[in-house]
Parts: C-alpha cells; structure tokens; sequence
C-alpha cells in the first residue's frame, strides 16, 4: 500500500523508468527514421513528465511543511509492471508491452493525483497533465499498431 506522497512518487519513477526503456527499445528496432524521432521524443517525455511531477513535489513540501500520510492511500499491487518480453521481441511485442505499460502509468497517475489532491494540489495538478500527456501517446501507439 502506498501511504505517502514520497512512496507514491517512487512507485511512479519505476513505471516510468521501465516505460522508458521501452520506448527507446522501439525506437531502436524502428526502420523508419521519422518514426524512431518520434519514438525517441516520447522516452524523452517520458523524462520530462517525471521530472514536472518531481519538481512540484519539492517545491510544495519544505521543512517547515511536512507531508503526512495520505487520505486515500492507493494499492500498488493495482498498478505493477508487467515487463515479460519474449527473448527477441518484435516491434509488434514492443508496442504492446509499452501500450500496457502506459495505460498502467495513466490510470496511476489520474488515482494518484485524486488522492495527493487535498495536500499537494501542485503535484495533482501536474500528475494530471503527465496523465495527459501519456494519453497522447497511448492514441499514437494505438494507430501504430493497427498498421
């Protein structure tokens, strides 16, 4: 169970970090040089929506205010990785595993921000926005599997 905003936060930097991994994976095994652009771009907003969300973390939580325990601690076990590729993987593997992997990180992070809302409204504010973000990805992983 993740009771705090700090276990929240790193329960976050692993989805990411392994969502990461697995678009620079796709990008590797891409032919197309758009496309592997493209690819690339999303690993590296991937980077930059982490580091959002970190940012205003620390600028809402000073020592002269402390973050307890959350009001509504939030499961993990609801939001595991499922990193189990094949030992070569296809392109058709890959998308499929990152298309998983970001709807994991969206739904996480829409649960996580309603429940750091009433505390950290900064951090909600920008949870939401990665959520957003990865919902803009997800779309164009969806049409890039049904070519």
């Amino acid at each position: 169970m993740l009771g705090t905003t700090s276990s929240l936060l790193g329960h976050y930097a692993k989805l990411e970090e392994s969502l990461t991994k697995l678009y620079r994976g796709l990008a590797d095994g891409e032919r197309s040089a758009e496309l592997r652009a493209v690819l690339v771009g999303y690993a590296e907003d991937v980077r930059r929506r982490r580091e959002t969300v970190e940012r205003a973390y620390r600028e809402a939580v000073t020592d002269a205010y402390s973050v307890g325990f959350l009001p509504e601690p939030v499961d993990e076990a609801e939001y595991q990785i499922d990193g189990d590729l094949p030992e070569s993987p296809t392109q058709g593997d890959l998308i499929k595993a990152t298309v998983a992997l970001e709807e994991t990180t969206v739904r996480f992070l829409d649960r996580a921000a309603g429940s750091v809302r009433s505390q950290l409204p900064e951090v909600a504010q920008a949870m939401t926005a990665a959520a957003r973000g990865g919902s803009r990805r997800l779309d164009a992983l969806r049409s890039m599997s049904s070519k």
